[in-house]
C-alpha cells in the first residue's frame, strides 16, 4: 500500500544517514531491497484502485499524491516492473514514454535504471527489450524518442562503441529490422536478411561512416543476433508479470528517418496496430478527476 510504501520511504531516509558506517555491499544491497519493496507496495496499491486503468492515470495518482511518490525515480521504477494487464502492458508503457518528448526527466530517469558500462551496442539494445522492458513501437518517431533515451544513456555511461549518439541511433534501427527479419514470425515466408544485405544497408553511402564500427564488427553483430534473438524471451516473462534477473551477454512502416534505413513493410495487422500509436497530433487523454488521490 502507498501508506506502507511512505513508511518504508522514511525507513531509506533513515538508512541514508547511516550509510557511512555500513559496508558499501551491504548498503547497495539493502537499500535495494528497500526500493524493491516500497515500488511494489505501491503496485499493490494502484492494483486495487479499479477506477485506475491506465499508465497515465497511476502516473497522475502518484503526482497527486506529492511527496517521494512525485518524483521522476519513483515513476520510473514503477513502470519498470508494474505487472502486465489491460492498460498496462509493456506497449502502453512504451508508448507512455514516448510521448513524453526528448529528454524530458522521467524517460531520461527510466533509461538510466541500468548500467551500460563496457556493453556492446547490441548488447544495449537487448537490455530495451530485457531490462529496460520496453516494445519496439511501429510509429518511427515514437521509436527513435526511446531509442534517443537508450543512446544517450549508453554513451553517458560508458558503452562500448566509438560512434556518438546518432550512429548509435542508426545502428539501433537497422539491428531492430535485422531482428525482426531473423526471429520474428510475421517475417516467415519473407526472406530473411542476409550478412551482405546487413552491411549495404549500414554502409549506406548517404550516411557518414561509424567512427571504429569496421566490417568484422558488423559481421560479429550479424552472427551475434542470428544466434540470439534481442529479446532474449523478454516475452515470455513479460507476459507473465516477472522481471528477468538474467544479465545479457558482453516493426514497422516504411518510413525515412535521419537515424537510418526503413523498417519493413508492415503486414495488414501491423497496419491495424499502428492506428493505435500512430497519431502524433493527437493529444493524451484527458484523465483529470480519474484518479483517486491515495494519501
Amino acid at each position: 500500500p502507498l501508506y506502507v510504501a511512505h513508511l518504508i520511504f522514511a525507513s531509506l531516509r533513515s538508512t541514508n544517514k547511516n550509510m557511512a558506517v555500513q559496508t558499501h555491499h551491504h548498503t547497495q544491497q539493502s537499500s535495494q531491497q528497500e526500493w524493491d519493496t516500497a515500488i511494489q507496495g505501491i503496485i499493490n496499491q494502484i492494483q486495487q484502485q479499479q477506477q485506475i486503468t491506465t499508465v497515465d492515470e497511476a502516473i497522475e495518482t502518484l503526482n497527486a499524491t506529492g511527496d517521494r511518490y512525485a518524483s521522476a525515480s519513483v515513476h520510473a521504477m514503477y513502470l519498470q516492473k508494474v505487472p502486465e494487464s489491460p492498460g498496462f502492458t509493456r506497449k502502453d508503457v512504451s508508448i507512455y514514454l514516448a510521448d513524453l518528448g526528448d529528454e524530458h526527466e522521467l524517460l531520461t530517469t527510466y533509461f538510466h535504471l541500468v548500467h551500460f558500462g563496457g556493453l556492446s551496442i547490441e548488447d544495449s539494445l537487448r537490455m530495451f527489450y530485457t531490462q529496460l522492458r520496453l516494445v519496439p513501437l511501429l510509429n518511427k518517431n515514437m521509436l527513435n524518442t526511446l531509442l534517443l533515451g537508450l543512446a544517450t544513456a549508453f554513451k553517458t555511461n560508458g558503452g562500448n562503441f566509438g560512434g556518438d549518439v546518432d550512429d548509435c541511433i542508426r545502428v539501433y534501427n537497422v539491428l531492430i529490422m535485422l531482428n525482426d527479419s531473423l526471429h520474428s514470425k510475421n517475417a516467415l515466408g519473407r526472406a530473411r536478411q542476409t550478412e551482405q544485405a546487413f552491411m549495404e544497408i549500414i554502409n549506406d553511402r548517404k550516411e557518414a561512416n561509424v567512427f571504429q564500427f569496421e566490417e568484422d564488427e558488423m559481421r560479429r553483430i550479424y552472427h551475434n543476433i542470428q544466434m540470439r534473438s534481442l529479446d532474449g524471451g523478454a516475452h515470455a516473462y513479460a507476459q507473465s508479470g516477472s522481471l528477468s534477473q538474467t544479465q545479457p551477454q558482453a516493426n514497422g512502416v516504411t518510413s525515412y528517418s535521419k537515424y537510418g534505413a526503413p523498417s519493413p513493410n508492415a503486414t495488414a495487422n501491423e497496419q491495424k496496430n499502428l492506428k493505435e500509436e500512430n497519431d502524433d497530433d493527437t493529444p493524451a487523454p484527458d484523465n483529470t478527476g480519474a484518479c483517486c488521490v491515495i494519501l
